[in-house]
């Protein structure tokens, strides 16, 4: 009997998925081969399978569930302009469509029929089938500690031993920034692998979030919940200022290496600000920071930014009447708290540095930015 048309739509469809599926647990036993982390490589599938094959398939469940976290459709237009967002809501997005898949009554029996599909040892699937019953969701903060990775629960203070390839673009975010981030860790027999993270150290009201007491599900809600409506206003914020170079706050952890002395210490945190490299007086300027560490060490910790101290920085070394415009300028700034302490406890390096000062406009010449006022 000679088919029509839209049975052969359907049939040479239904081949194309066939061969992509195909095609896709072929690219998983070559990583495999390759001796990586099996449970990375499983984790990074599972989402691209999920989507390949069952977002459409579950339109309507998937739809209903995503819904509830989505970003509103005026937001969904603006961030299209704003590649930074842009990526972030996409790791948010897949976080919570693996959500989906651990919680959900429809969800477990879709992540049951992917990991049936995977190239597993029995083990490995026990593993996998075990993650909705043992993930762990929440904010986190990276520790390493004598060459292994900790991932720190910012809620319980439990730490959590996570793989993560070392020299990929991650493991790099981890040392040099040290974020706190959103994430879902997934058990496997040796410590934790995660999912897409995303940061969120630039959000101002962390301890809202931490701090609320709610059952386990409904505070994984809000989690959610409270991470979107932070972007929307990040984004709502750079949509005011369309000619603002950078949408989210510079971030750089202010902890201290275990071992590292106070001039180390000072140097790689004038190293992440390019104003320093041919700034004059930076020998002068690396002199009070180094105070500054000294002086204040319960200062320095893993979740402090340290470039509201590096603006205030700046300022201490610009020839402007601090006292009498530092309000004017600052406001209630980290950079104004940081000037008011080494004004108040560090008077005479302050007085010592009376020299070094240059122009406030001289800055712009070392790498085209502005002073913080």
């Amino acid at each position: 009997m000679k088919k029509s048309k839209k049975e052969k739509k359907k049939l040479l469809a239904k081949q194309h998925a066939s061969d992509h599926l195909a095609s896709l647990k072929q690219e998983i036993s070559t990583m495999l081969s390759f001796n990586l982390n099996p449970y990375m490589v499983f984790a990074l599938y599972i989402m691209e399978r999920f989507e390949y094959t069952h977002v459409e398939k579950m339109k309507p469940d998937v739809t209903q569930f995503m819904d509830n976290y989505y970003l509103d459709f005026p937001d969904l237009d603006k961030i299209m302009d704003h590649i930074e967002l842009r990526e972030a809501f996409n790791s948010y997005l897949q976080i919570v469509q693996y959500y989906y898949l651990l919680t959900t009554t429809s969800g477990k029996e879709e992540f049951e029929k992917i990991v049936e599909w995977l190239p597993t040892e029995n083990k490995q699937r026990q593993t996998l089938l075990s993650w909705s019953d043992n993930y762990i969701i929440s904010l986190f903060h990276p520790i390493i500690s004598e060459g292994t990775l900790y991932f720190q629960d910012l809620k319980d203070q439990n730490n959590y031993d996570v793989y993560v390839e070392d020299g990929s673009e991650l493991m790099d975010i981890i040392q040099e920034k040290q974020p706190t981030f959103l994430s879902l860790l997934f058990p496997t027999e040796n410590g934790y692998t995660i999912s897409p993270l995303v940061e969120c150290q630039h959000f101002d009201n962390l301890k809202d979030i931490l701090d609320n007491d709610l059952p386990k599900t409904k505070w994984e809600s809000e989690l959610f919940l409270w991470y979107r409506d932070n972007l929307s206003y990040i984004l709502n914020s750079a949509t005011l200022d369309p000619f603002g170079e950078d949408l989210l706050p510079e971030f750089y952890s202010a902890e201290r290496f275990a071992n590292e002395s106070d001039t180390d210490f000072a140097d790689r945190l004038l190293d992440q600000d390019p104003m320093f490299e041919n700034f004059p007086y930076v020998l002068e300027l690396k002199q009070l920071l180094v105070k500054v560490i000294q002086t204040f060490p319960q200062l320095f910790i893993a979740r402090a930014n340290v470039f509201p101290l590096l603006d205030a920085l700046k300022v201490l070394f610009s020839d402007i009447e601090i006292e009498s415009k530092i309000d004017e300028y600052l406001g209630d700034s980290l950079s104004h708290f940081w000037i008011l302490l080494i004004l108040e406890y560090l008077p005479e390096e302050v007085k010592m540095i009376e020299e070094f000062k240059v122009d406030p406009d001289d800055w712009t010449d070392y790498d085209d930015l502005d002073l913080p006022f």
